[in-house]
């Protein structure tokens, strides 16, 4: 019994994912971005690449999967954090850091007042979801100073108004990683194969 719920709760898991494949980002124009740390090392990413539509039996193969982007429209930074919000109606926003901190944090604040911490992995750039609906969310950067001391690097608000409450949950992010090639994805187009919506 526990054997096939886990299964189930994977099988969820999977068709989730492959609804994702099937969505757009927020507007009818794609925007060329170089944001090729998220994506499959093609030379660059859109929010919904686009293979082949196949019918077959009078049912289309849906073969899109969604990935961030960083356009660059909306960008709130300072000398060390760089956030491209341009996205937030998709329910992520992207963070760079370029400070000398050994570790950061970064806390979302939620439109209900509900704060959440993410350790920053340094390096490229991260994708941190949005996921507590419309509203405002203040976003706090904090350098590690020493021990268990932080200084805060960067504070800013952005307004979100998402195009679906689901979005949010559709992208890779830091904390699910994965680009166009990982085994994931492939999963997720074998199990929508031949599905309509």
């Amino acid at each position: 019994m526990n054997k096939q719920r886990i299964s189930f709760n994977k099988t969820i898991g999977v068709l989730l994912l492959a609804a994702g494949l099937s969505l757009s980002g927020c507007s009818s124009s794609d925007i060329p971005t170089d944001f090729t740390s998220l994506t499959d090392g093609g030379g660059g990413s859109s929010s919904s690449k686009e293979s082949t539509i196949v019918e077959e039996g009078g049912r289309a193969t849906v073969t899109n999967y969604l990935m961030p982007e960083a356009p660059g429209e909306v960008v709130l930074a300072n000398d060390v954090v760089s956030i491209d919000a341009s996205r937030t109606c998709d329910g992520y926003f992207t963070l760079t850091y370029s400070g000398n901190a050994d570790k950061v944090q970064v806390q979302i604040t939620y439109p209900d007042g509900t704060m959440y911490p993410y350790p920053l992995n340094l390096g490229a750039p991260r994708v941190f979801p949005l996921t507590g609906g419309d509203g405002s969310y203040k976003i706090d950067v904090l350098e590690h100073v020493s021990d268990n001391m932080y200084s805060l690097g960067f504070s800013d608000s952005v307004q979100v108004s998402l195009t679906d409450e689901f979005r949010p949950f559709l992208f890779p992010n830091q904390y699910v990683e994965y680009t166009a090639s990982s085994p994931t994805t492939a999963k997720g187009k074998e199990l929508s194969d031949k599905s309509a919506d």
